[in-house]
């Protein structure tokens, strides 16, 4: 995990927003959700990391086609990452608002 800026990135991310939910009090039930989509981001990064990988071993000069199939699995990771936000605004949002008294 140490060359792994983006996991570890997101690996701050998701303790930010576990602990955003504890202490707002949301319920196990969106505490789970939040935890499911941040799942889904970190398998979505593990598997970038694997494709990008595995392309480097196989195909180590600039390759065009290997450069889309890297690009789909970073492609992957952002709509999973645009998920997760989704998620954690539907859940910790009406959860601050309430929290503010609004």
């Amino acid at each position: 995990m140490r060359g792994e800026r983006h996991l570890r990135l997101h690996l701050g991310a998701a303790t930010l927003v576990v602990a955003a939910g504890a202490a707002l009090g949301v319920g196990p039930g969106a505490l789970a959700v939040l935890v499911l989509a941040i799942a889904l981001v970190l398998l979505a990064e593990l598997a970038n990391t694997v494709v990008e990988r595995l392309c480097d071993l196989v195909q180590p000069r600039r390759d065009p086609a290997v450069g889309r199939l890297k690009d789909l699995a970073a492609g992957s990771v952002l709509l999973a990452a645009a998920f997760a936000a989704a998620v954690g605004g539907l859940e910790l949002v009406p959860a601050l608002l309430h929290r503010l008294g609004g």
